[in-house]
């Protein structure tokens, strides 16, 4: 797999240029080191992410052949820009979506932004009523994967919206990893989503900020770019470009699915083992009566979320294919010296109640 971004901006950081344009550090942060020398703008040859025709798109269609989609596009300010870009894409102003279940913030300052009323509806078996009831809707949104762990049926869902002509619209901001597990079958991707985001940065090898809007739908392929820059900045970061485009050297890989692998397998003895039933395989939610904090501390654990509630502490763990064998075993040690509530049912509306929001 190709890293055309990479390969620029390395030759260029080479050549010792006198640097007459921005950014303004001229490729020198004493703090970052050599990096500040991979710190570019869109200088000639580097493309352009919102007119990409050269290695950007290179790098784009690499990650895309990966992920299985008709067309993917880079974003460095995470899937809420991909998320706002989705909601432009398929609706107008005045336009109706309808709405499965709890979103992130991002959906409703999407929608806020674009005059496009949401139809809430609390989960899936409501879906087949609010579609007849509002025939006028666009599209169907759905989270993928939400924040405490929870999988929805894509698949059966896409049959349903599609059988009404609508487009479906996957938040798998959470889930981008779901592509390398179980030939990627539970990633939107392949169960026929129209539109889906990934967060890259949450669960891959790449810097914050980074992600993926993916295309399934042909009608949508030359919406993408010209509906995103009304949302993002016109000087994308090329470091969070250039992990991206690493990224895919590494993804791509066998020995990536086998790593993530094994640490899913790790993930579900640990859930096993202590009554965990977080549907998500990298991810661990739970409600502690012991304080986790200390024992946390002392194993040099930093947990996704610690949040003490009246029901004891809430306690969300991440897991990726850059966990190692060794520290998958701390966790198990520190999990140990909890009394875990097995089966204890969190959900977004306590999470926020303690004063945290996704």
């Amino acid at each position: 797999m190709t890293t055309p971004i990479c390969d620029f901006v390395t030759e260029y950081s080479k050549k010792n240029t006198i640097r007459l344009h921005m950014p303004g550090a001229k490729g020198i942060i004493p703090y970052f080191g050599d990096t500040a020398k991979l710190d570019i703008t869109e200088i000639r040859g580097a493309d352009y992410l919102y007119r990409a025709d050269g290695i950007i798109k290179q790098s784009e269609q690499n990650a895309s052949d990966i992920f299985g989609s008709l067309e993917t596009v880079y974003s460095t300010e995470g899937s809420s820009i991909c998320i706002k870009t989705m909601l432009a894409m398929t609706c107008n102003r005045g336009d109706t979506v309808i709405v499965i279940g709890d979103t992130h913030r991002s959906f409703n300052d999407g929608c806020y932004l674009l005059g496009i009323i949401p139809v809430k509806i609390k989960n899936a078996r409501f879906l087949q009523a609010a579609l007849t009831r509002h025939p006028e809707a666009k599209a169907v949104f759905i989270t993928a994967v939400d924040y405490l762990g929870a999988l929805e049926n894509v698949r059966d869902i896409a049959a349903i919206t599609h059988f009404h002509g609508k487009v479906l619209i996957a938040d798998n901001a959470h889930g981008a990893y779901l592509n390398f597990l179980d030939d990627g079958l539970a990633h939107p991707n392949k169960c026929l989503a129209d539109l889906c985001c990934d967060s890259a940065h949450k669960t891959l090898p790449v810097l914050t900020g980074g992600a993926y809007l993916h295309i399934n739908n042909p009608v949508y392929c030359s919406r993408a770019k010209q509906k995103m820059i009304l949302f993002g900045s016109t000087s994308p970061s090329y470091l969070i470009l250039q992990s991206l485009d690493y990224a895919n050297s590494v993804i791509s890989r066998p020995e990536f699915t086998y790593s993530l692998t094994k640490i899913a397998d790790k993930v579900l003895e640990i859930k096993s083992a202590f009554g965990i039933t977080t549907a998500e395989p990298l991810k661990c939610v739970f409600l502690s009566e012991t304080d986790p904090a200390p024992i946390f501390e002392e194993l040099r654990i930093e947990p996704e979320l610690l949040l003490k509630s009246d029901e004891g502490f809430i306690v969300i763990l991440m897991f990726s294919a850059g966990n190692t064998s060794e520290e998958m075993e701390t966790v198990k040690s520190a999990l140990a010296m909890l009394k875990i509530k097995p089966e204890f049912e969190i959900t977004d509306s306590l999470i926020r109640k303690c004063g945290k929001s996704e």
